[in-house]
């Protein structure tokens, strides 16, 4: 399975959809209604709590949080995910981190607790 990552800037009639939606969080509901214009089945966030599966599923949208997704991602393909990774945390130089501090980063800041736990036991490929 591909995976597309896409930022939408600007959706035509997305602010006619919001109008007529109803989440908890008001200020998610652009979110939600850039999905639904842009015919997105996935909205990929940390905050799953303001996007209910039983209200997403009416627009045939799924949450997923970043964590979920990434993870899927190592799992299928475990050695691009590995490079990208890799390559990702070799390019932090102010300041420069290694490997068990981007970890830490990952897990404390990013809230990626699985992802972190999936480079941890792979770390052996990072030498």
């Amino acid at each position: 399975m591909g995976f597309l990552i896409v930022t939408l800037v600007l959706i035509e009639g997305k602010g006619q959809i919001e109008e007529e939606l109803s989440l908890t969080d008001k200020n998610d509901e652009h979110v939600l209604a850039a999905a639904i214009a842009s015919k997105s089945q996935l909205i990929i966030t940390a905050n799953l709590k303001d996007f209910p599966k039983q209200y997403l599923s009416q627009f045939k949208i799924k949450a997923c949080h970043p964590d979920d997704l990434f993870l899927r991602v190592a799992k299928e393909n475990k050695e691009l995910f590995i490079l990208s990774i890799k390559e990702c945390y070799q390019k932090l130089k102010k300041p420069p981190k290694t490997l068990d501090q981007y970890l830490v980063t990952l897990r404390d800041k990013c809230q990626l607790t699985k992802t972190a736990l999936f480079i941890e036991q792979n770390k052996s490929s990072f030498i």
